[in-house]
């Protein structure tokens, strides 16, 4: 089940992803291929967000104005509360509630469905 201990290389140390490894020194393969922070973050890209990034955002435009409720009208619908209708894929229906032209129909077969009425046949 184990693999003998001569065909295991140990690459780091015991217990590195333990407690023990707080107390070794940190060291990285890339620092000695670091670049100096100031040579390379100094281009006029980097410039400009680091004063962007120090600059408050600009609150968005307030618009005054007042919230008003706005009803759906009820009419100017094909079909009303009641009338028996036809859709190709759930079959024979009658409306229950009309907002418009956007009908909650209780169908024989599939139950109550929202539909468009342009979907719909009268029956």
């Amino acid at each position: 089940d184990e693999l003998p201990s001569e065909a295991v290389e140990v690459v780091s140390q015991p217990g590195l992803y333990g407690n023990a490894a707080a107390s070794l020194p940190s060291h990285s393969r890339f620092d000695a291929t670091r670049v100096e922070e100031d040579t390379y973050y100094d281009n006029p890209g980097w410039r400009r967000a680091r004063a962007a990034s120090s600059r408050a955002a600009t609150p968005a435009p307030m618009i005054e104005g007042r919230a008003r409720e706005v009803s759906v009208s009820a009419g100017g619908g094909k079909f009303a509360v009641g009338a028996r209708v036809f859709h190709d894929k759930f079959g024979y229906g009658r409306v229950v509630l009309a907002e418009g032209q956007k009908l909650t129909v209780d169908f024989e077969h599939s139950g109550a469905k929202k539909v468009v009425d342009s979907f719909l046949k009268g029956a």
